[in-house]
């Protein structure tokens, strides 16, 4: 569970997508949309949030800063800082809801949705209000206008799934509502991530550069196993797509790795490196960015050369340890397709009334990093550097989930 501060009662994590200063800014936009300051009302000295939250006064300034550059904040020196627009140069078209439970709070995964949804709503000239659950509460009751939601709240994004199928009766009305959660979840109308096709083609990219001997190292540690067991699909399915053979023994030893020992990490790899030439692989799947960075990162201890003896890549990107100018081969989301699916459905139906697609899988974006070399040794495509990813994809995209 991450670390986190509080702020007017949202959580703050110690985020390695996020900074302070972003979530803190997010927060302040939250609270002046949902009313807590009027346009014009002068918001409370940084001085003051800083003590009451336990960070530094450079970072709380850090976030002010950004709030006056977006617009947000007007700063008339000794005097303070003051609202000064709730959107910004725009007319507000509505306000959107976004739903999650109280155990949610400390997943830095969806403290990461609030963000990119947070900056959509910004983008198509909605105002947010963001509403916690109880997690033994009945989260339908978030569909009923103006019941947890304020009344200006149009629709409703939810980050916790439920059933929520004839959630009332034929004469009760609710909001237009969309789930952003994961692809093994039952919940409609959902948006989701792909990513037992991204671990399909992560496995057919391997192929593709000349492996043959490709193992899957399976994430214990997951959160969720029905996802685990998603990656271990789209990997099978590629291998027996060309006819491969899948080490079943090395999948087994990998359920019994832990990531955050070090020592069992390393008899693991070792292992593999032991293995006679014939079988051993020249690949490795990991089934999550924290496998592929720990053996990325004890690589050196073992004397194992990535990617020359051992190509690795997986869901996720990340700095390879010790090169902060090299990335890890791996899968990142479009997260602006992510969210405009999700104000799309919004969109849809409040325009006619209903939802005409039940689910939308939104697809992974390879990202080539320097983790995966071809069987002859030779570079496989163009490896990109953490500039190259703010270059290409902008800093509200896929950038921001890199590990930096």
């Amino acid at each position: 569970m991450a670390e986190h501060y509080e702020l007017f009662g949202h959580a703050i994590l110690a985020h390695r997508q996020m900074s302070f200063e972003q979530q803190i800014r997010d927060v302040l936009v939250e609270e002046i949309q949902s009313g807590r300051w009027k346009q014009g009302e002068k918001l409370p000295e940084i001085i003051d949030l800083a003590r009451e939250s336990g960070f530094s006064i450079t970072v709380m300034t850090g976030a002010f800063d950004a709030l006056q550059h977006d617009g947000y904040v007007d700063r008339r020196g000794s005097r303070g800082n003051f609202v000064k627009s709730v959107v910004p140069g725009k007319r507000a078209l509505g306000k959107v809801g976004i739903l999650l439970r109280e155990s949610q709070k400390d997943i830095s995964a969806v403290a990461w949705y609030q963000h990119i949804l947070l900056k959509a709503a910004e983008a198509r000239n909605y105002t947010t209000e963001i509403a916690v659950i109880p997690d033994r509460s009945d989260p339908r009751q978030a569909l009923v206008p103006g019941n947890i939601f304020n009344k200006r709240v149009k629709g409703v994004v939810s980050l916790t799934p439920f059933d929520a199928f004839h959630p009332f009766s034929e004469t009760q009305e609710y909001l237009p509502y969309v789930f952003l959660c994961p692809p093994y979840e039952f919940c409609v109308p959902r948006v989701s991530v792909d990513v037992e096709f991204a671990y399909y083609e992560l496995t057919s990219r391997m192929i593709e550069a000349g492996h043959r001997r490709i193992a899957f190292s399976y994430e214990s540690n997951a959160l969720d196993r029905r996802q685990a067991e998603m990656h271990l699909a789209g990997y099978r399915r590629a291998m027996a797509e060309r006819r491969l053979p899948v080490n079943e023994d090395l999948i087994a030893d990998s359920y019994n790795v832990n990531n955050d020992e070090l020592v069992g990490v390393m008899n693991y790899v070792k292992n593999i490196m032991k293995m006679n030439d014939a079988v051993r692989p020249t690949a490795l799947v990991c089934g999550s960015l924290d496998r592929a960075a720990v053996i990325a990162d004890i690589a050196p201890v073992c004397h194992l050369f990535i990617p020359q003896e051992l190509s690795i890549a997986s869901i996720g990107t990340a700095a390879l340890p010790g090169h902060f100018e090299k990335l890890m081969t791996g899968m990142l989301p479009d997260f602006d397709k992510l969210t405009k699916a999700c104000f799309d459905v919004l969109e849809e139906y409040s325009e006619g009334g209903g939802f005409s697609k039940t689910g939308i899988m939104v697809s992974m974006n390879y990202i080539p990093g320097h983790t995966l070399m071809a069987l002859d040794g030779s570079p496989f495509g163009e490896p990109i550097s953490l500039q190259s990813m703010h270059d290409r994809y902008g800093i509200d995209s896929l950038s921001r989930a890199v590990h930096y």
